[in-house]
């Protein structure tokens, strides 16, 4: 049953490669092909070689690759010698080594290719494709599938070229065996009959445990990222010992695993050679007192069913990496055209220029059976300062998220000037919506480009003005001002606080129309914080402001606050208004006093 499943499994695989490398692939294998024969009939042309040094007696029957030999002498007019046979052998091996050298470099790019496009196109189409299309995948399966399932799709390639490599070597080496000697090729298959059962047996063994092994690594990677996760806490609680005991199982299973398959792999490579060396015995023995070959005839069979053996033990031990490796071709390549399936064309739909409004109407949102959002409807003017507010898990950054376009509303609307924001086109989102989480977007690269994320609009002075806008002096004076200086990573390291002002200055720089901010100033100081205020005071009218903000002091000047719990929204107006009404927002704002 496994045999036909690995079968199967190379079938489906080869089809695919066929349709996407048809070319190369049939370049690659006659490659392939021609380096095998070759190679093989120069080692079978040794015994022409070797009896052209003394002629055959006129009663002594001439043997087929030596009848041959003669033949193609004849047919080119070359005198038949022991020097040109050599010369012709040399010849085949140097070009059954080119041949080879030249599929191996076709193998390695189209493995390369695999890899590369793999990658390029997962991480293409996941930015391409819509937000909600995106979040089914969990962030660990995307990082896995782009360094994990992209190698191994590659690898499965180089494998099965292998595999087929085996089965060409395998099939051309008894073809020359046969051709040698018919009677001790009787003698290795009925041989082979004993052996490939008894390795078969530590093979399958092997491929288990490899298995085993990948899911072990899997297991030891989870344990390890959950504790340097943590690391923080289970130093201040000094639990590091019981964090070790707790990682030691996985790492033990690991050991465990380890030898039992370096034990098989032992007995893989032990075992046979221990019964070729029995067989080589009776090979010559046989050979040489009961089919009367020439011993010479006998050592080039011996040799070309060694190449035989070796090319199938090679084929049949990669068989537990194909079964590994192919999947995560086909893993790698659903993802990729699941992410295709829901592409968003950023040019399509209307423009945005809010003169008016922006309505919520009647939104709600669920997932599954829940609802996390019912029956919100909130009206903001342009050039309002609104603020939406809730314990956690209330829904505001849900609602956020719809009104940035991220998410579909389930029943109800958004509207920009009584336009839905379904209808609107992503570019326009992209040029009049600006967005700042608490968990802002900063990469390793110059501080130009996380201004700018590349796009190449602004002048110096113009990054410089925003920079200071949200005070960063202290940055520019230690990069003397270089806006191309390296920040972040293994570059010039930036606090929590100067990457949420970075992060602020981006969006402050693009001169949308509305900007939203999710808890933007959380990883500030206090007074930088008030300066952050002061800086969003001086917007309002120009921009409208939409913030949800956990510091309720922050919001004091809002035009607008909404309260929001359990999906509802359960109360709206200002500041001092909500506070008199001792309901949702003094009990929240009542909250915040205690904990601070």
């Amino acid at each position: 049953m496994e045999f036909f499943r690995v079968i199967k499994l190379v079938f489906k695989f080869t089809k695919e490669i066929w349709r996407l490398y048809k070319k190369r692939f049939i370049v690659m294998e006659l490659s392939v092909i021609l380096a095998i024969f070759v190679g093989n009939l120069g080692i079978a042309l040794l015994i022409p070689a070797f009896k052209f040094l003394e002629p055959l007696s006129a009663d002594e029957k001439s043997p087929f690759l030596i009848d041959l030999m003669i033949r193609v002498f004849d047919f080119f007019n070359i005198s038949p010698s022991f020097e040109n046979v050599l010369v012709i052998i040399l010849f085949l091996l140097i070009f059954s080594f080119m041949a080879k050298i030249f599929e191996g470099y076709l193998r390695a790019r189209i493995v390369v290719n695999i890899q590369l496009s793999f990658q390029k196109n997962l991480l293409k189409n996941a930015l391409d494709a819509s937000y909600l299309k995106f979040q089914e995948f969990k962030t660990s399966e995307y990082q896995n599938t782009i360094i994990q399932e992209c190698h191994r799709a590659g690898r499965a390639f180089y494998l099965l070229c292998t595999f087929y490599s085996g089965i060409v070597m395998t099939v051309m080496c008894l073809v020359f065996a046969v051709l040698i000697s018919f009677e001790s090729f009787l003698i290795v298959i009925l041989s082979g009959f004993i052996i490939a059962p008894l390795t078969n047996i530590f093979i399958n063994r092997s491929n288990i445990a490899s298995k085993r092994i990948i899911s072990n690594n899997e297991n030891i990677a989870q344990v390890t990222s959950d504790i340097l996760d943590g690391m923080k806490y289970i130093k201040s609680v000094r639990s590091t010992n019981e964090m070790f005991e707790y990682a030691q199982e996985p790492i033990s299973g690991g050991k465990k695993l380890r030898v039992f398959l370096e034990k098989n792999l032992v007995n893989i490579s032990t075992i046979p050679m221990s019964f070729s060396g029995v067989l080589l015995i009776v090979l010559l023995y046989l050979g040489v007192y009961q089919f009367q070959i020439p011993i010479l005839e006998l050592g080039v069979f011996i040799v070309l069913v060694q190449k035989a053996y070796s090319a199938y033990s090679g084929m049949k031990s990669k068989q537990g990496g194909l079964v590994i490796s192919i999947p995560s071709y086909f893993k790698a390549f659903d993802m990729i055209e699941s992410l295709k399936e829901d592409k968003i064309d950023f040019d399509e739909g209307d423009e945005l220029s809010l003169q008016k409004s922006i309505v919520i109407d009647r939104l709600s949102y669920k997932v599954s059976d829940t609802t996390i959002l019912s029956d919100i409807s909130i009206t903001i003017n342009k050039g309002d300062s609104i603020a939406i507010v809730g314990f956690s898990g209330s829904g505001k950054t849900t609602l956020m998220d719809i009104m940035l376009g991220l998410y579909p509303a389930s029943n109800g609307d958004v509207l920009y000037d009584g336009t839905s924001i379904s209808k609107i086109s992503h570019q326009s989102l992209s040029e009049n919506l600006s967005f700042m989480s608490q968990t802002p977007f900063f990469y390793p690269a110059s501080l130009r480009n996380n201004i700018t994320l590349g796009k190449d609009k602004h002048s110096d002075e113009e990054i410089i003005d925003v920079l200071k806008m949200v005070k960063l002096d202290s940055l520019l004076e230690s990069l003397n001002f270089d806006l191309d200086a390296m920040v972040g990573g293994n570059y010039r390291a930036l606090s929590g606080g100067e990457i949420q002002r970075v992060a602020l200055a981006r969006e402050l720089i693009k001169q949308s129309s509305i900007l939203f901010l999710d808890e933007a100033t959380s990883a500030l100081d206090n007074e930088t914080e008030l300066h952050i205020k002061n800086v969003l005071e001086k917007l309002k009218g120009e921009k409208t402001i939409v913030l949800i903000a956990h510091r309720l002091s922050s919001i004091k000047n809002a035009d607008c606050i909404y309260v929001m719990e359990k999906g509802q929204l359960v109360e709206q107006g200002k500041f001092d208004e909500l506070i008199k009404k001792e309901g949702a927002f003094s009990k929240l704002y009542s909250t915040e006093n205690i904990n601070s």
